[in-house]
């Protein structure tokens, strides 16, 4: 578990300290402290409070537990393929992602993206050229951007959404029932995001605070789960954005 933020680009140049997870790498970020830090290079798992940054995903797996804020640059934040799971912050003053003050944006143009965790800070993506389409449930009114100050694609709350414990699961379907994707957060949630490839225009329904049978999880007991058996009885409907 990252004791700050789980991956945070930050730098003192614009171009300085981009990270780039593509291919087959996975990158997990969990236990005490971080890796790398800060100036001279990425800072996975520790803090930075310079300007600049640049943090993109194209493929691989990106696993992130964190205390602080989750996927965080401080400059842009781009993900066009891969597996990105994000499980925290539990608490106020960090979102799940976050993204630099000058104008800065995080898009999402492929792969799947999962976050959950606390519904302050919460920042969204902003729609771009080729945007993939997206789903959010907040449990409380939430504040978006990076440090705080108000950033792209804040989060309104949905109503009768409410704070779930670490490892109670939701599933993601479509209006036929179809799963989109199961999940089990390791922290605590008040607030989800979900955004995958094969997503669009319409209504989804997010069944949370279940429970899983079977399944192969992406960590442990926690993570993105296929071939499960999900129950749950809590459901709520929400309109997918781009």
């Amino acid at each position: 578990m990252s004791t700050d933020d789980g991956a945070n680009a930050a730098g003192d140049e614009p171009t300085e300290n981009a990270i780039t997870l593509s291919s087959d790498d996975i990158a997990e970020f969990a236990g005490p402290g971080g890796f790398g830090g800060g100036n001279q290079g990425p800072n996975w798992g520790g803090e930075d409070s310079s300007s600049y940054g640049y943090l993109e995903v194209s493929g691989g797996l990106l696993y992130i537990e964190a205390e602080g804020d989750g996927f965080d640059s401080n400059g842009d934040g781009v993900i066009t393929g891969g597996i990105v799971l994000v499980n925290g912050p539990t608490s106020g003053g960090n979102g799940v992602f976050d993204v630099g003050d000058n104008n800065n944006a995080l898009t999402i143009t492929g792969g799947i993206v999962i976050g959950a965790g606390t519904s302050d800070m919460a920042v969204t993506p902003t729609k771009a050229t080729n945007s993939q389409y997206y789903v959010v449930a907040s449990g409380s009114s939430s504040s978006g951007g990076g440090g705080g100050f108000g950033g792209p694609g804040s989060s309104s709350s949905s109503s009768g959404f409410s704070t779930q414990a670490a490892g109670k699961a939701f599933q993601l379907t479509d209006s036929s029932g179809n799963e989109i994707v199961t999940y089990v957060p390791s922290k605590q949630y008040s607030w989800v995001l979900v955004s995958t490839p094969e997503m669009s225009i319409g209504t989804y329904t997010l069944n949370y605070g279940g429970s899983v049978t079977g399944g192969t999880f992406t960590n442990g007991n926690y993570g993105l789960v296929t071939d499960e058996t999900y129950s749950g009885s809590s459901t709520i409907s929400l309109s997918a954005k781009q």
